[in-house]
């Protein structure tokens, strides 16, 4: 009971760190670059993964066996280049998206973009859909709320959907085959590994970008540290870490709703620490889509309970 619900601590905590996020994604949104910032939090991210790696792997059986042969390590190396790839186009419409908001709105807008984000919960069963996986009705009950919530919460007068936010449902499509790959991999390769080298993979791939599209300032990169750290270390390293451990003695249903909470607490942050503010229409939007990400993670009733022994 104890472990369970420190786990489920564990948990909210990560959604927090998650959450929060958008707002330091935010704060350098105005200075530095989306090729920039990515490239610079995600190798951060990977260097402080590595002791987890030699921890994590020291403690765990299954994790060193993985790697143990040329197979498991190229399985790894793959799963790693692909979904790092994945994560770094997400991660560059996420990011410059929110710099989109600035430039138009001078608000990063951040909540609103921890929501459209959101709806990636929405998106990996639809296109599990493609891939021959049955969908249920209730998860396209779910998409049509999302669709409504999306609408009351994207589009103006006129019909017309800004163009911030199209990048960031760009973005939510990334992190739905990003979702869809690791689900394909995770159960097959070194988790804390594959971790380093996807992040690695996005850093240096958004570093490349950065040196051909973007002007870097030194001074600039450094006055912006603590947001690069924080996401760095924090959003990508030990949440991550938090994730991995707590699912152990969490039910999953209950693990995918405390995750869901992640664009509440991004919505909550902008709120309290960017002094954002949102229409009512907006707010509404906001409802519904999470009310469509909490019914897409219910799970199927079924006419037999297992018990674990």
């Amino acid at each position: 009971m104890n472990k369970k619900l420190l786990s489920s601590l564990l948990l909210l905590l990560t959604a927090i760190i998650w959450g929060t996020a958008f707002v330091a994604q935010g704060a350098v949104s105005d200075v530095l670059g989306a090729f920039t910032f990515n490239a610079a939090r995600s190798l951060i991210g990977a260097v402080f993964m590595i002791p987890v790696f030699f921890l994590m792997s020291r403690r765990g059986t299954e994790q060193r066996e993985r790697i143990a042969d040329a197979k498991g390590r190229l399985l790894t190396l793959k799963a790693g280049l692909i979904c790092g790839l994945l994560m770094f186009v997400g991660a560059f419409f996420q990011q410059y998206g929110i710099t989109q908001y600035t430039a138009i709105y001078g608000s990063t807008a951040v909540g609103k973009a921890g929501f459209i984000t959101t709806l990636y919960v929405i998106l990996v069963p639809i296109l599990g859909f493609f891939f021959k996986k049955r969908v249920s009705g209730r998860i396209w009950v779910s998409v049509v709320v999302a669709v409504v919530g999306l609408y009351l919460l994207c589009v103006k007068q006129g019909f017309v959907i800004d163009l911030p936010d199209v990048y960031v449902l760009l973005c939510a499509l990334a992190y739905a085959f990003y979702i869809i790959a690791v689900d394909a991999f995770a159960n097959r390769i070194n988790t804390y590994l594959f971790s380093i080298i996807q992040l690695f993979v996005c850093g240096m791939v958004s570093a490349v970008f950065m040196l051909i599209f973007e002007k870097v300032v030194l001074s600039e990169l450094i006055s912006q540290w603590f947001p690069i750290v924080y996401t760095g270390v924090f959003s990508s390293a030990i949440a991550f870490t938090l994730e991995a451990v707590a699912q152990k003695n969490t039910d999953p249903t209950i693990a995918s709703l405390i995750f869901g909470l992640e664009a509440v607490f991004a919505a909550i942050a902008g709120w309290l620490l960017l002094n954002e503010s949102m229409t009512q229409n907006e707010i509404i939007g906001c409802a519904l889509m999470f009310i469509a990400v909490v019914l897409a993670q219910l799970p199927k009733r079924s006419k037999r309970r297992e018990v674990n022994p």
